[in-house]
């Protein structure tokens, strides 16, 4: 079948209008499918028993982290150690844009610190650590104080803290008891190089 010159500049202009108006799976049957949302569901793996040792030259530091624990470096130059289960879901969302899925985030942080002065907010030293220090940082809110507990170490290339993520505030004297006691189990197994 043959069309006239008409009839195909009809076709033509009504294919290029249903393309602008984002009708293409009217002219292209494989545009026609569709698209199955991807759903990014790793469930959190409890830290390991088993630790291993890895070495951060940039941050001057050897550091014990459980075995099942992966590094993700961020934008920030900080370095993120989290489960297993948190890294495949990250990873995800980020390799599956529009993908659906997501859960509390918790991680041991490495940083730069960005206090100016080694002795700021520091509430005790660490039993046994040199140039370790516990910091203890409250933020007022309008009805409610929030905690934050951090390991700030001195090393070589800088003021260095350590400290984990939490989903929700720590608001509550006994949370800030258990966050100092989880931050000196860390220390223990860290050394400055």
């Amino acid at each position: 079948m043959r069309l006239s010159k008409s009839s195909l500049l009809v076709i033509l202009a009504l294919g290029a209008i249903l393309i602008g108006t984002g009708y293409t799976s009217l002219i292209s049957p494989a545009s026609a499918q569709k698209k199955r949302t991807i759903h990014c569901n790793y469930p959190f793996e409890e830290p390991s028993n088993v630790q291993r040792t890895l070495r951060l030259n940039k941050f001057g530091i050897i550091i014990n982290i459980p075995a099942n624990y992966r590094a993700m470096a961020a934008v920030d130059g900080s370095i993120h150690f989290t489960d297993n289960g948190t890294y495949q879901l990250l990873n995800c969302l980020k390799n599956n844009p529009g993908a659906t899925g997501g859960r509390e985030y918790n991680a041991i942080i490495v940083d730069k610190s960005k206090a100016n002065y080694l002795y700021s907010n520091v509430y005790d030293k660490v039993p046994g650590k040199e140039n370790m220090f516990i910091v203890w940082e409250k933020t007022e809110h309008d009805n409610y104080t929030s905690h934050k507990i951090s390991l700030r170490i001195k090393t070589n290339k800088g003021i260095m803290e350590v400290s984990l993520s939490e989903s929700y505030p720590v608001m509550h004297e006994q949370d800030v008891k258990n966050e100092i006691r989880s931050i000196i189990q860390i220390a223990q197994g860290i050394q400055i190089i």
